[in-house]
């Protein structure tokens, strides 16, 4: 890639992302359940360009089986381990069959088709959004409350907007999820965060109610970053 200027890199445990100046989305790693992007579901030793995107402006990439990006329009587009639900009991469901239940090409998320996102973090089996407006959003399955819909349910197939976010009155601009903890971060520089607070030093106790994380009260922070276990605003 020595020809290719790179302004942006995504990892996970399995896989990478590079996105180019003139918005291409390269790809390499383990492709066993398609999160690489390619069509063969195979493996990459080296940087290889996903045919299908192009115009793109920001990328993600989940733990393990998972992966986004957003083009200069804000359509999301996902690719990954696409057969994780919810069984019949409301509990999660995990339906994995390597190579036949994957989203192995990247899919316009189309439910969103009214909305224009703006960035995109995964959390542990979580897709979490922005949207220009300063909305938030959720979807995926979650035994830690990540999705934060005021309910006990683990699974939520669509994305659906955080009305407990929307009720704070604050739009919101950037994100960030850990394994099984998230931060926003708001327009004036608040920062709120929900998840299992014990184990990722952010401080915070409640897993399904979002928070303002108090101890930056008084600070304007500009970004915020989460991995598996920290945080750092």
């Amino acid at each position: 890639m020595q020809d290719t200027r790179i302004i942006s890199v995504a990892t996970s445990m399995r896989h990478c992302l590079a996105l180019s100046a003139e918005g291409e989305v390269y790809s390499w790693g383990d492709g066993a359940c398609g999160e690489l992007g390619h069509p063969d579901g195979h493996a990459v030793a080296g940087p290889r360009r996903i045919a299908t995107l192009e115009r793109i402006e920001s990328i993600a990439a989940g733990s393990e089986y998972t992966s986004a990006a957003v083009d200069d329009r804000g359509h999301l587009f996902t690719w990954d381990l696409a057969k994780i639900g919810c069984a019949p009991n409301g509990s999660l469901g995990y339906e994995l069959d390597l190579g036949t239940e994957c989203q192995l090409t990247p899919k316009k998320v189309d439910t969103l088709s009214g909305d224009r996102v703006v960035g995109v973090a995964f959390g542990n089996g979580v897709t979490l959004g922005v949207t220009d407006a300063g909305a938030v959003f959720s979807f995926g399955v979650s035994a830690y409350g990540a999705l934060v819909h005021g309910s006990s349910s683990a699974c939520e197939m669509l994305p659906r907007r955080i009305e407990a976010l929307t009720e704070t009155g604050r739009r919101f601009v950037a994100l960030a999820a850990g394994d099984n903890h998230s931060l926003m971060l708001a327009k004036d520089g608040q920062v709120y965060g929900w998840g299992e607070g014990d184990a990722n030093g952010s401080g915070l106790v409640e897993r399904n109610t979002p928070q303002r994380l108090t101890a930056f009260a008084g600070e304007r922070v500009v970004l915020v970053h989460a991995q598996r276990y920290f945080s750092a605003p």
